[in-house]
């Protein structure tokens, strides 16, 4: 049995909002069309999966008693064990394969089917920009890579894979190579009001 709460990084008293956002956070970092990691198509099936789950409070409760018995060898009685677990091998068995069919279409496709990441209840466009980050030595030298995060949202400094760019010393901005260029002054003072 999976540990879905592994899987997303949560844990049990995780809200549904939170179960939600962790997955809208994963499912951008390791849909096959956006990541580079090579096992990227499983993961985000994996990711989907687990969603589909924990997302639905009724299948959550569900998966929480066999959660106890066989992950956490907790012994319980679990009424109607071999329908409930049969319940939910077949909600994960359907969740794949949804995930299987959403990994293979764009991510702008993929994203245009979930809320918006900031404004409850908006759909995203499927239109990005983005966010440069890059690390500096000094006032001129720059060392790499230049971190691109296409998002829509213009709260995306606030967004996880920014922060673990910022996390690393990375500053939003152009790369430093341009930064004594006029264009790139024009840049450094833009970028400290956005």
């Amino acid at each position: 049995m999976k540990d879905y709460y592994k899987i997303l990084g949560l844990t049990r008293d995780s809200s549904t909002e939170t179960i939600k956002q962790k997955f809208k956070e994963l499912a951008f970092e390791y849909h096959p069309d956006v990541s580079d990691n090579r096992d990227a198509g499983e993961i985000f099936i994996e990711i989907y999966e687990a969603y589909h789950i924990l997302s639905n409070p009724e299948k959550k409760k569900s998966y929480d008693l066999l959660h106890d018995k066989y992950i956490n060898n907790i012994r319980t009685y679990i009424p109607e064990e071999e329908s409930v677990r049969d319940d939910i091998n077949n909600l994960s068995d359907r969740a794949r394969t949804t995930a299987r069919q959403k990994a293979q279409v764009r991510y702008n496709d993929f994203l245009r089917d979930l809320d918006c990441f900031f404004t409850e209840g908006q759909k995203a466009d499927g239109v990005p920009y983005s966010y440069n980050m890059h690390k500096n030595i000094g006032i001129s030298g720059g060392i790499g890579p230049m971190g691109s995060i296409k998002s829509k949202f213009f709260h995306a400094r606030k967004y996880f894979l920014a922060e673990k760019y910022r996390a690393k010393g990375y500053k939003r901005g152009f790369h430093p190579m341009v930064s004594t260029t006029p264009v790139g002054i024009i840049s450094y003072f833009l970028r400290l009001i956005f």
